[in-house]
C-alpha cells in the first residue's frame, strides 16, 4: 500500500468509528441523558456557562423568592434556551458553611424532547417505552414535594410524571412510596427529567 492509499484507509475508519459511536448513542453527546448528567450539565460541576456560550445557548439568570417566618430568600437559577426552546433549569449548589449559592450545579431540570437516554427516552417518553427499555424501573410518589416518577438504577435521574396521569387517590405511609404501572392512564408521558 502507497502512503496516499494508508491515509484514505485510516481517514475512513476515523469516520466510521465516529459514526458508529454517535449511532450507539442515537444522538450526539450535546443532549445525551446519563448518569447524573444531561448534555454539559453535571450534578456537581460547575456550571458551563462558557460552554454554553460556545454552543449558542441563551441563558437567563432568575430568582425565585421564598418566604420563611423570618425573612424572604432569593434563590437563583439559570434557564438555557437554544434559539426559543427551553432546554433546561440549571440550580446552583447551595454551600451551607457560607450560607450561600456557589456556581456548581445543584439541581438540573430538563424540559426538551432533545436529551435522550442511550435508549431513546426523555421528556415526552411514555410510561411503557420507559418499561420496556428499563427492566429495573420503579414508579413512585412522594409527598415531600408532590412529585410523581419513574426510575432506573442504571441512571441517577428522576423522569417526572403528571399526577392527573394515577387513576387512584396514593395511600402513602412514607416518603416515597411505590407505585403499580397498571394504576397510571395508558400513555403516561415523562414531562421534565430531574437530577440533583
Amino acid at each position: 500500500m502507497n502512503n496516499r492509499t494508508t491515509k484514505l484507509s485510516y481517514l475512513l475508519l476515523i469516520l466510521i468509528t465516529s459514526l458508529s459511536v454517535t449511532s450507539a448513542f442515537g444522538q450526539n453527546n450535546e443532549f445525551l441523558l446519563q448518569d447524573s448528567q444531561a448534555g454539559i450539565f453535571k450534578v456537581g460541576e460547575e456550571i458551563p456557562f462558557a460552554e454554553a456560550e460556545k454552543m449558542s445557548y441563551i441563558v437567563q439568570e432568575k430568582n425565585d423568592v421564598i418566604s420563611t417566618p423570618v425573612s424572604d430568600r432569593h434563590e437563583p437559577y439559570y434557564l438555557f434556551y437554544a434559539g426559543k426552546e427551553k432546554l433546561v433549569k440549571i440550580i446552583p449548589e447551595y454551600n451551607y458553611e457560607t450560607q450561600s449559592f456557589n456556581k456548581k450545579v445543584g439541581e438540573v431540570f430538563v424540559f426538551s424532547p432533545k436529551f435522550k437516554t442511550t435508549k431513546g427516552i426523555g421528556v415526552g417518553s411514555t410510561v411503557e417505552e420507559f418499561a420496556s427499555e428499563y427492566a429495573d424501573f420503579q414508579l413512585w410518589y412522594t409527598y415531600i414535594s408532590d412529585m410523581y416518577g419513574i426510575d432506573t438504577k442504571g441512571l441517577n435521574a428522576q423522569f417526572l410524571l403528571n399526577g392527573n396521569d394515577y387513576v387512584e387517590k396514593v395511600d402513602f405511609d412514607s416518603d416515597l412510596t411505590i407505585l403499580m404501572k397498571s394504576k397510571f392512564k395508558e400513555g403516561s408521558k415523562i414531562h421534565t427529567v430531574r437530577y440533583y
